[in-house]
């Protein structure tokens, strides 16, 4: 019985961390001022057995499973994109060594951590919004072959900022 219950433990301790081929860890939003603000997704990735390679710059707007070398994201209200809302810029930040300088690459066996950073800024005659970030694409390469491969729509619901008020002395109409 000791043996089974420590498999067990084990399995649901140990297996997520090395089976897992990314996490996402973190997810801020942070008020710069009435119209601006920074949001943050922070997550890890790699592979047990080949190398993988991700994107540095991102797209607004993109579309899922476009293969391209740019992650997509869009903004939200309450879940609902409003890709006329403000103007957004995107990029993501790592120390994952830089290949041919649009792609972070990550040797195999190892994980790197990556920051995905969005500004977003209203015009102050806007009226009232709270937003929020949402990663709509994330495509990767795997092994030096660099096959195509992204993450799944069920999968990057965890990959969304919480929202942050814009334009409040602008009140919202009814």
């Amino acid at each position: 019985m000791k043996t089974y219950l420590f498999i067990f433990l084990t399995l649901c301790v140990v297996t997520p961390h090395v089976c897992s081929a990314y996490t996402t860890s973190a997810q801020e939003a942070v008020q710069i001022d009435e119209t601006t603000a920074l949001f943050s997704i922070t997550f890890s990735f790699g592979l047990a057995s080949r190398d993988v390679y991700l994107p540095i710059r991102a797209v607004r707007e993109q579309a899922w499973g476009e293969e391209v070398n740019t992650i997509g994201f869009t903004i939200v209200e309450d879940k609902v994109p409003h890709s006329e809302a403000g103007s957004a810029a995107g990029v993501v930040i790592s120390d994952a060594e830089v290949v041919g300088g649009e792609l972070y690459r990550v040797p195999a066996g190892t994980r790197e951590t990556f920051t995905f950073y969005v500004v977003m800024k209203t015009e102050p005659d806007d009226l009232e919004a709270d937003y929020a970030v949402l990663v709509t694409d994330l495509p990767f390469y795997r092994g030096a072959e660099q096959e195509y491969q992204h993450l799944n729509p069920s999968e990057l619901q965890y990959y969304q900022t919480p929202e942050t008020e814009f334009n409040s002395s602008n009140p919202s109409k009814n």
